[in-house]
């Protein structure tokens, strides 16, 4: 478990696990029997890295989990499917490598997966 999460009323139970699993629990079964275990509503999937944040919107519909992948995503709680998923852009977004000197492929490849634009991989541009 990395996080986790109540909704307002405390009838959702949100668990966030080091897997990038974002598990949903139906709270108000709780029990301290450790023989029983809490019923499932949810396993959601979505994120490549750890769950590091997790809240409920105020009326318990929406569940937002941030990820140490750079995303946020919202999921919605009835129906256990992801809504919206937003990405932090890189370190180097936009950035421009054109024509850059001095660095290696491998690098020039690593600037461009963390943002960066390399204009002579686009194609040319042609007026008709």
């Amino acid at each position: 478990v990395q996080v986790l999460a109540f909704n307002r009323d405390g009838t959702l139970l949100a668990v966030g696990a080091g897997d990038a699993t974002l598990y949903l629990w139906d709270a108000r079964t709780l029990t301290v029997d450790p023989t029983r275990p809490l019923p499932l509503v949810y396993k959601l999937q979505g994120h490549v890295d750890v769950i590091q944040g997790l809240a409920f919107s105020s009326d318990g519909l929406l569940l937002a989990s941030a990820s140490k992948d750079r995303t946020v995503k919202v999921w919605d709680t009835h129906a256990g499917e992801c809504r919206h998923t937003l990405q932090a852009p890189g370190p180097y977004a936009g950035m421009n490598i054109t024509g850059v000197t001095g660095i290696t492929e491998a690098q020039k490849a690593a600037l461009k997966a963390l943002g960066a634009v390399d204009e002579a991989d686009q194609p040319p541009l042609s007026v008709t």
